[in-house]
């Protein structure tokens, strides 16, 4: 049985000098890693989701889950235990013919030239597309509309302009960049092969979906795989529960951490990934991330007398350098602290 999880950590990211996401009408989907779990409503989501379960359990042919029910928290759908959890229950499990992958498109769309993302993306636009006659619709249906995504590829110029002394302004750049190119290359394959997908999209549909599948799915054999249901349980930094895939047994599953009353969110892991990542890729940041980095940058020019020594104290105390020293005659050169912050740059302050 494999570990999973969600996609950023294919694409580690240097953090930036930012703490929390400082925007009015952002609405963290997520749980903070410390101290108490916010007011939830554990019955807050029954009439738009309260059918989906049942649904599920009837296309996958088996239980999926008999301890959590779906609601609404100060961060949007969650999973609350709907009765006493121990440490080491078998929370959920979702087999893999109810799982979402690029294997559902058509062969002439998988063989475009565009990342796993972007197919997985063009699923779910195939199958918002096709509404209620989509296969998929129930779940569709509880899938976060683009008002309610918050990666920095939906802020605005101006509240972009409030993290642009970040590494996270750049990559949101590029990301863009990259979503339009993937875009023109898939809308061609769509308008040949599937023009009744393509009819009418826009942009911003793909970009939502991209962003769907960026903040959701998890690597599996298929690439990337969408978990239907275990993609409402929220982040905490601390947790040791994550989502685990047993390629022999075909399903995906949740072992519980700690105990749960009845009534209380239950969360997971997606992942060590710093704030920067989550802000990129899921919209939210965490207060005391112990996952946090920072990138420095400076200058090691390689005729410095002291570089060989530099170059060891570098390598010895940084987890990631960005570049391999000595082997351009650039004399920048990036490296990436993690979990060192508090212990030797007590007088950085972030923004």
């Amino acid at each position: 049985m494999f570990c999973l999880s969600r996609l950023p950590k294919l694409r580690p990211l240097p953090r930036p000098l930012l703490a929390a996401a400082h925007r009015l009408r952002i609405d963290l989907r997520c749980s903070i890693s410390s101290s108490a779990p916010p007011q939830v409503s554990p019955r807050g989501d029954e009439e738009e989701c309260g059918d989906f379960l049942p649904w599920l359990e009837r296309k996958a042919g088996v239980e999926v889950s008999s301890c959590l029910s779906i609601g609404k928290s100060a961060y949007g759908r969650s999973l609350f235990s709907s009765k006493a959890i121990r440490a080491g229950d078998s929370i959920l499990k979702v087999p893999f013919n109810v799982e979402i992958s690029p294997d559902d498109l058509l062969p002439e769309i998988r063989s475009c030239k565009v990342g796993n993302v972007a197919k997985l993306a063009a699923v779910i636009l195939k199958e918002l597309k096709m509404g209620q006659d989509s296969d998929w619709a129930p779940y569709m249906r509880c899938l976060p509309q683009r008002k309610e995504m918050h990666s920095t590829v939906f802020w605005s110029d101006e509240e972009l302009e409030m993290i642009k002394e970040s590494s996270v302004y750049q990559r949101t750049i590029d990301k863009k960049v990259g979503m339009e190119r993937e875009f023109s290359v898939l809308r061609h394959a769509l308008d040949r092969h599937f023009p009744e997908v393509s009819k009418d999209m826009e942009f911003e549909d793909f970009m939502h979906a991209c962003a769907l599948v960026e903040s959701r799915a998890w690597e599996s054999s298929k690439g990337y795989s969408l978990v239907p249901f275990a993609d409402f349980l929220n982040h905490d930094g601390l947790a040791k529960a994550v989502l685990l895939r047993d390629e022999q047994k075909q399903f995906s599953e949740v072992i519980a951490d700690r105990n749960y009353a009845p009534g209380e969110q239950v969360l997971i892991s997606y992942g060590k990934f710093s704030n920067a990542i989550l802000l990129l890729d899921f919209g939210f940041t965490i207060p005391h991330n112990i996952h946090d980095e920072v990138q420095i940058q400076f200058n090691v020019p390689l005729q410095d007398p002291l570089f060989k020594m530099k170059l060891y104290f570098l390598q010895r105390h940084c987890l990631q350098i960005t570049r391999k020293f000595g082997i351009s005659k650039c004399s920048a050169d990036n490296f990436t602290i993690k979990l060192v912050l508090m212990l030797y740059f007590p007088y950085i302050r972030c923004h």
